[in-house]
């Protein structure tokens, strides 16, 4: 396993042979590719990634992914990072950020709403007791009886 330093473009990571696994890029500092097994169809896929230190030299390391290559152009991951770069020059730890983000998307997602509780609510529990209960006419009249089965039938 071994890496080099060089710029990195899509036909290069395209045509990477087997020993190499990650590739430094010459025009942006700590911007790399990490380059994965040959698949069955004899190609490899890679992830681009940023890493950073926040908090200065004796801060905590990052290793921000940046997205892979079946999705992102090498030119748009490395326009990503210069901005990734600016964000964490300013004082923002976007791989924090980054977190906070997914675990708020996902709560959102996993957490019901007021709304769709009462739709549930009403849904199975008050069309089961109208269902069952029994009219107060029908009670005294077999003639009302059938009518308020064919009110309940035709809802």
């Amino acid at each position: 396993m071994t890496s080099i330093k060089m710029k990195l473009t899509d036909s290069l990571l395209k045509q990477v042979p087997e020993e190499i696994n990650r590739i430094n890029d010459t025009e942006v500092s700590e911007f790399y590719a990490h380059v994965g097994n040959l698949t069955s169809e004899q190609s490899r896929k890679y992830t681009f990634y940023l890493y950073y230190r926040f908090g200065g030299r004796d801060g905590i390391q990052r290793r921000y992914a940046i997205g892979k290559g079946d999705r992102l152009t090498t030119s748009d991951a490395r326009k990503k990072a210069i901005r990734l770069k600016g964000r964490i020059s300013l004082g923002e730890d976007v791989f924090l950020t980054k977190q906070q983000q997914n675990t708020a998307v996902y709560q959102a997602k996993v957490e019901p709403d007021i709304a769709l509780l009462s739709k549930e609510f009403m849904d199975i529990y008050v069309r089961k007791v109208a269902e069952k209960s029994i009219p107060m006419s029908s009670r005294h009249s077999s003639a009302g009886w059938k009518r308020s089965n064919v009110s309940f039938v035709c809802r």
